[in-house]
């Protein structure tokens, strides 16, 4: 696993999520609408989160 999925799986939900949001942003730095990121990280947590 990487460490973000890794701080997620210990608990620290918002770590986890701004570590992928700022590595996202850096790796894909052309994207049009980047301020998507971190609603599409906290919505696939939320979404793992209910089972």
């Amino acid at each position: 696993m990487r460490p973000p999925t890794r701080r997620r799986r210990r608990g620290g939900d918002d770590e986890a999520a701004t570590a992928i949001e700022k590595a996202a942003r850096a790796r894909w730095s052309t994207w049009e609408r980047p301020e998507w990121i971190g609603l599409a990280v906290q919505a696939f947590y939320a979404a793992g989160s209910t089972g």
